[in-house]
């Protein structure tokens, strides 16, 4: 008997055989330990590709502002992912136009021992994030001018810029970052009785 002339039960409807390995497949792949692994950390995973395309990131073939800015906000909102988005950082910065990953691993590294500085006196909060950004910034983009002897005002200038950008795009961060991975404050209402007598 021929599978094409059976007669099927009312409501349940044929499958071709590519309908079914696709169905299995599915299936496997949900029970892999990997596809598990990767599905629980898929956010982690976002943060540390979005970290490599902004530690590539360059403005005027010389600011690097976006590395230090994103560190700062993962390391206060997730401090979890924080490790794996410093690297990535760093090594995006491998690839930029002007690579410069020793100049941003130490703004991470500076950043990193200020926001520590801040955690020994209990006043480690995200509001802090983008004086601790300029200034990390600021400090890491003068020693490097000392280093080079080019202290000009010209030079100068384009410190304060990037520093200034890099405090700038905290704030913008600080409210991108929540949004992007999808974490809500739960703002639950309380109700208040009020009674007349």
């Amino acid at each position: 008997m021929d599978k094409n002339q059976v007669v099927m039960f009312p409501g349940s409807r044929r499958t071709s055989f590519m309908q079914t390995a696709i169905r299995k497949g599915r299936e496997s792949a949900a029970s892999s330990r990997i596809v598990r692994a990767l599905s629980a950390k898929k956010w982690t995973l976002l943060l540390v590709a979005i970290g490599f395309l902004l530690g590539r990131a360059v403005l005027l073939e010389s600011l690097m502002p976006f590395a230090a800015a994103y560190f700062a906000v993962i390391h206060f909102m997730r401090k979890d992912a924080s490790r794996w988005v410093a690297l990535s950082l760093v090594a995006g910065s491998f690839f930029a136009m002007t690579p410069e990953p020793v100049w941003i691993a130490m703004e991470l590294a500076v950043l990193y021992l200020l926001i520590r500085g801040m955690e020994a006196y209990e006043k480690s909060e995200i509001s802090y994030a983008p004086l601790l950004v300029f200034m990390a910034t600021l400090l890491v983009r003068l020693f490097d001018a000392f280093i080079d002897k080019a202290l000009g005002w010209y030079d100068l200038t384009m410190i304060g810029v990037e520093a200034s950008l890099a405090f700038v795009l905290t704030l913008v961060f600080m409210q991108a970052v929540p949004v992007l991975t999808m974490t809500r404050k739960s703002a639950s209402l309380k109700t208040k009785k009020l009674f007349v007598s």
